[in-house]
């Protein structure tokens, strides 16, 4: 009997050697968003309540020598996530494969060839964890659309303003200053690098970008590249021919409607008539009233048509802790499962640590890399939607 053990170390030893080799797309969702051990301990499709700070007021003081001023009760209120992926790649060799690849293949045989499996899962469960991510980027309380033709960093001149105009949203929002994040799609990146003085290194303080292609930090933004930001969400409701049901006024988020067919779904994007500037975000839709994650900026006359915009793109603008990333190894049951061999492996690129098993068949071994998360967009007013 082949000694499992011995080879099974051999696999993650291929796999740790030949992780550069792999093809891997840009992923810069993952580093960019809040991770939290603590939400990942749930089991799959368990609630997770987070507490949401309260308003409180600014009182005026009056000196009072017999009572002691008490405060209004505080009203709390709580939001949900749940853990709501749970995700595996499998793949099997047997022996007569194992034997035929040694044969054939010098350059670490088998086990070499293992380990490039194994990359390519790792490459799809990252993948799928920062898609996940993206998806998010729905329900960002604000939209920036870009100057030039709604293209991000499409100017020559003023190379930098959609930056600027990006980071005076996020000022208006109460944003902190600090672990503000851009992830952006590759030809948004293409036109950052190519604006002028970017790469220019006596005005840039830096050869970075020139020599290695870094992006550098800009007013205070750390900057990503992902293949997810160009990728259009294409879940969108089916909603047709609603109507504003009575005049809604500039400021409100709740819109009642009447008539039409079909649905209205969270994250959709909607505007009202012929008003085409201001576009907003859905947060739900109950009976037949819409609540939007922007107040209204224009009023919405009685009658007035709502339209489902076409899908956006996932560039996002944000601060960190506008999105929750919770992950961690599928648990076990308590006397453990029929795995002949297991490890954990992290990933040197998105730094996500999996679960690698090993179960013994006849004749053959099934390995199996896995991963449980969990996602979702906390405070969206710290998050600005940029259309690709």
């Amino acid at each position: 009997m082949a000694d499992i053990n011995q080879d099974f170390g051999k696999l993650v030893m291929a796999n740790q050697l030949n992780l550069d080799t792999v093809l891997r797309e840009q992923i810069g969702f993952i580093p960019a968003v809040q991770q939290n051990n603590s939400a990942a301990q749930a089991a799959i499709g368990q609630t997770i309540q987070y507490p949401l700070v309260p308003t409180l007021q600014l009182e005026d003081v009056t000196a009072d020598c017999c009572d002691i001023p008490c405060p209004d009760a505080v009203d709390w209120q709580t939001a949900e996530m749940t853990i709501t992926h749970n995700k595996a790649v499998r793949f099997c060799w047997t022996g007569e494969e194992e034997q035929l690849m040694n044969n054939s293949y010098r350059d670490g045989g088998a086990n070499a060839l293992r380990g490039s499996e194994m990359d390519e899962a790792m490459r799809l469960i990252v993948n799928a964890v920062e898609l996940s991510i993206a998806d998010q980027a729905a329900f960002a309380a604000q939209i920036y659309n870009p100057l030039n033709g709604g293209i991000l960093f499409n100017q020559q001149a003023d190379n930098i303003k959609d930056l600027a105009n990006i980071r005076k949203l996020l000022h208006r929002a109460k944003a902190p200053d600090n672990d503000r994040h851009l992830v952006m799609g590759y030809d948004a990146s293409a036109n950052l690098v190519n604006a002028y003085g970017i790469t220019r290194a006596n005005e840039n303080a830096s050869d970075a970008t020139l020599r290695r292609g870094e992006m550098l930090n800009m007013l205070n933004f750390g900057l990503h590249e992902s293949f997810a930001a160009d990728q259009a969400d294409a879940t969108r409701g089916t909603g047709a021919g609603y109507l504003v049901n009575g005049v809604a006024a500039i400021g409100a988020k709740t819109i009642t409607v009447d008539t039409g067919t079909g649905t209205i779904l969270p994250g959709d994007k909607i505007h009202f008539a012929a008003d085409l500037v201001n576009v907003y975000t859905v947060v739900s839709f109950v009976g037949n009233v819409i609540t939007l994650a922007q107040p209204l900026k224009v009023a919405a006359a009685d009658n007035a048509a709502v339209t489902i915009d076409a899908a956006y793109g996932r560039q996002l603008a944000f601060h960190r802790r506008a999105i929750v990333l919770a992950t961690r190894t599928p648990f076990l049951q308590g006397g453990g499962d029929r795995a002949s061999n297991r490890a954990y492996i992290t990933d040197p690129v998105s730094g996500l640590t999996m679960m690698l098993s090993q179960y013994g068949g006849y004749r053959a071994n099934i390995y199996e890399l896995a991963l449980v998360w969990g996602v979702k967009m906390v405070k969206p007013e710290l998050a600005v939607l940029v259309p690709a």
